[in-house]
């Protein structure tokens, strides 16, 4: 009678193996979503936290904040401060001046954790609203003004249907969508955006997206509705006022969106061109008819 054999086969082997591996794979691929979905969250939060923050502000103020002279008068100090920084008071974040987020003039300086997305942005991960991105020169339309901030009862289309900030990826990326080409200066939205929408490779960038924080350099500060979330295409400069800087996210699908009345919506990137132009307008009187 033969012997019984011992053990197993060299294929057994490899069939527990691979499904061992297939198990931890989908293990791992379960983890990153939670953790995803964990860092998703937390961004939206923050975002709401920023809208919390922005509604005390302009209830002391009568006012949104501008780009800059948040504060104080031109010579002062608190001039210059930008439209994030003048809302650290009413985030309750307090800085000493060796702390490394202290609001200084330096390109090291990295913003407090609240305004960062945790998921992925490097540096500052959101963006105040510059308007439509269709107005023509001097005629900003969004809610971020240079100088003077507006006022809520001068958003005739409403609180609740006018972005005031949302998301948008940040780096140290020389290329497209996170990097920056520089443009001259247009005379109007339409033909700058045109140009570079039709951009294929930029000869001229802007290094360090999302890096000055605390300054006035609407690169750094702003976004426009001009196309929609997550559009792939260069984002230009052309002059201080053109900026065709688009929402964009490390989410699949779209962005969160704060509006000026303090929620937060999801805003898919595939919603109606019009429709995501006219919710950036403080007064443009559009029909909405494509809700995020």
């Amino acid at each position: 009678m033969p012997a019984r054999r011992q053990g197993i086969t060299l294929v057994e082997t490899t069939v527990v193996i691979a499904i061992i591996t297939i198990l931890v794979s989908l293990t791992l691929v379960a983890v990153q979503s939670a953790r995803e979905s964990s860092r998703r969250i937390k961004c939206q939060n923050n975002l709401h936290q920023i809208g919390i923050a922005i509604t005390n502000f302009t209830q002391s103020t009568r006012a949104f904040p501008s780009l800059f002279a948040n504060r104080g008068t031109k010579g002062d100090a608190a001039f210059d401060q930008s439209a994030f920084v003048t809302i650290l008071p009413e985030l309750e974040v307090i800085f000493t001046k060796s702390d490394p987020h202290y609001p200084k003039d330096d390109p090291k300086n990295l913003p407090p954790p609240i305004l960062l997305c945790p998921s992925g942005n490097e540096l500052l991960g959101y963006r105040y609203s510059y308007g439509s991105g269709v107005r023509t020169l001097d005629k900003l339309d969004g809610i971020l003004r240079p100088y003077k901030g507006v006022k809520p009862g001068e958003i005739t289309d409403g609180l609740s249907n006018t972005s005031l900030m949302a998301e948008r990826m940040s780096g140290k990326v020389h290329s497209k969508p996170i990097g920056m080409a520089l443009f001259p200066i247009y005379l109007t939205d339409s033909r700058f955006a045109n140009d570079c929408m039709h951009l294929n490779t930029a000869t001229s960038f802007v290094t360090d997206i999302g890096i000055n924080w605390q300054g006035y350099q609407p690169r750094d500060l702003v976004y426009s509705h001009y196309s929609s979330p997550n559009n792939a295409h260069w984002d230009c400069q052309g002059g201080f006022l053109h900026q065709l800087i688009t929402a964009r996210s490390y989410h699949r699908g779209g962005v969160f969106v704060l509006y000026a009345d303090g929620h937060v919506t999801w805003v898919s990137k595939n919603m109606d061109v019009s429709a995501w132009r006219a919710l950036g307008t403080v007064a443009g009187h559009e029909p909405i008819s494509n809700t995020p």
